[in-house]
């Protein structure tokens, strides 16, 4: 039961054109001190620059102390994200139950099958033993006369013969018991699953209700919007010519999961400092929402490599 708690985003802005730039580590919130190290984040910019110039072949970024700065800040999550995280935890704790008890259904259910085997075996043995026991009183029936010594060696037979019956039949009955209770403890645990399962769908539905139109920014760009107007003449007309740059100088990170998605984010929020604007194609590392696949495995796809090309 995987489901998307909250869409994590990037801000976007208008690009014109892509350039050369440098970067640094500015502010680490101390949010992130036993999270992650400046040496650790400066390694992950250098994978990220290695990664960019062996897909593309050219020198797109490079770190430098007075290069612009990369900030690690942490914005304390509002009262619906809040809520959300609530509900996820709780939706995490009642699937570890169901997988419990995935898991331990099929064992118990192998234990009622071979207590009940055991059962329908031991009830046969001690029907036999009845209907023996009823046979040999059928036999004494029909002698006629005995003295008193056959009689009473007769009843102390029959009284001995009843007891034994009567501890078989003892025995079969605590038989019977322990499979009801094997019984009555695995409809307990699946009447249990059931109502895990119930809840936990009802949990997904409330995630998806309260996650739908929700965003969570983990990174964004800032930069200055410049606007330049040009004036000519042409075919004898005067022309005006309006040009629109954001020039960026700021990268803030807000929040990661892990390492590898910081690096994602990092690598993204590069992408916007140096000029390539999003790109709506599945699975690109300039997609707005941030992709599993790049997660897994930081790479420019076809998509990601046209846009480069496109504005460097």
């Amino acid at each position: 039961m995987i489901f998307r708690i909250l869409i994590l985003s990037f801000v976007s802005f208008i690009f014109c054109f892509a350039s050369y730039e440098k970067v640094s580590i500015g502010k680490i919130d101390k949010y992130y001190e036993n999270k992650i190290s400046k040496e650790q984040l400066q390694s992950l910019i250098y994978e990220i620059e290695n990664i960019f110039e062996t897909q593309l072949n050219m020198n797109l970024f490079d770190y430098s102390e007075n290069g612009k700065k990369i900030e690690l800040l942490y914005l304390p999550p509002n009262r619906l994200e809040r809520k959300i995280s609530l509900l996820k935890d709780r939706l995490e704790d009642k699937t570890k139950k169901v997988d419990l008890l995935n898991d331990n259904l099929p064992v118990l259910l192998e234990k009622l099958e071979i207590k009940k085997d055991e059962l329908a075996y031991e009830n046969t043995i001690v029907n036999n033993k009845i209907k023996n026991f009823n046979e040999y009183i059928q036999e004494i029936n029909k002698y006629k006369s005995l003295s008193n010594d056959e009689h009473k060696k007769i009843m102390d037979d029959i009284k001995y013969r009843k007891k034994k019956l009567n501890g078989s039949i003892s025995d079969l009955k605590k038989m019977e018991k322990s499979v009801q209770n094997v019984i009555r403890m695995y409809n307990n645990k699946i009447n249990t699953y059931n109502r895990l399962i119930s809840q936990t769908n009802n949990l997904n539905k409330k995630i998806e209700s309260l996650s739908r139109g929700f965003k969570k920014v983990n990174g964004k760009t800032f930069g200055i919007k410049k606007i330049m107007i040009r004036t000519y003449l042409k075919d004898g007309k005067r022309v005006k010519e309006k040009k629109e740059i954001t020039k960026m100088n700021k990268i803030e990170i807000y929040g990661f999961k892990n390492i590898q998605e910081l690096k994602v984010i990092l690598a993204h929020e590069i992408s916007h400092l140096i000029g390539i604007p999003h790109i709506n194609k599945k699975n690109a590392l300039m997609n707005p929402i941030l992709q599993k696949s790049q997660v897994e495995n930081l790479l420019l796809t076809k998509d990601d490599i046209k846009a480069f090309r496109k504005y460097f």
